[in-house]
């Protein structure tokens, strides 16, 4: 005797019980497409500040030279306080890492791949732990080297008493830089929080092969 398959609870509607549940429209929400483009370009500009950041640290020996050898007494200093040049150097290496993925992720997203769904929403999960680490990294790097541009300046002070003291205005300078870098970081952790909440949905995860 037949069964009715318009009466099994276990059937599915594509006729195909390996096919993934729900089925989508094919087409990508302005929201859903917005994040993959928001993601490649932050990928994009991440990629080539890595590389650039990388070419930075190579030279800037080499510009500290050329600096002594014009007589300008200021001193590059990328160690800041102790272990600076280190930690710099491991978040920038994440950073690149996090970029490519991202840039790669972007790419496959909006050409409806899966492994691009999955690619951002992974680094969209990593980005809210690395904002979180970044933050403070960020608030003491930027706290030291104003201290050790204000103490530039004091030097210059003593060797020329006709230059202007920038000290107060440097601590406001100061004071706003990490005031903005915390909004930017807190709203960049909403925005990857939610990113990932919304490439978990199984409406959306549908329309990606």
């Amino acid at each position: 005797m037949s069964q009715d398959i318009t009466n099994n609870p276990y059937r599915f509607e594509s006729g195909n019980p390996n096919a993934f549940e729900p089925t989508g429209d094919g087409k990508l929400k302005p929201f859903t497409k917005a994040i993959f483009i928001i993601h490649l370009i932050f990928g994009a500009l991440g990629t080539v500040g890595a590389i650039f950041g990388a070419i930075s640290i190579v030279l800037m020996p080499k510009l500290q030279e050329m600096m002594n050898e014009a007589g300008v007494e200021e001193e590059i200093n990328l160690n800041p306080f102790p272990g600076a040049y280190v930690l710099m150097i491991v978040m920038m290496i994440i950073s690149g890492v996090l970029s490519i993925a991202m840039l790669w992720g972007g790419i496959s997203g909006l050409n409806k791949k899966l492994t691009g769904l999955n690619l951002i929403k992974g680094v969209s999960a990593v980005m809210v732990l690395y904002k979180m680490l970044e933050l403070p990294y960020n608030v003491v790097v930027q706290y030291f080297s104003f201290q050790v541009q204000k103490q530039n300046q004091q030097k210059q002070l003593e060797n020329n008493p006709n230059v202007p003291d920038i000290g107060a205005f440097m601590d406001v300078v100061l004071y706003v830089s990490i005031g903005m870098g915390v909004i930017i970081a807190i709203g960049l952790m909403i925005f990857y929080a939610l990113c990932y909440m919304h490439l978990s949905k199984a409406e959306v995860r549908a329309n990606f092969r």
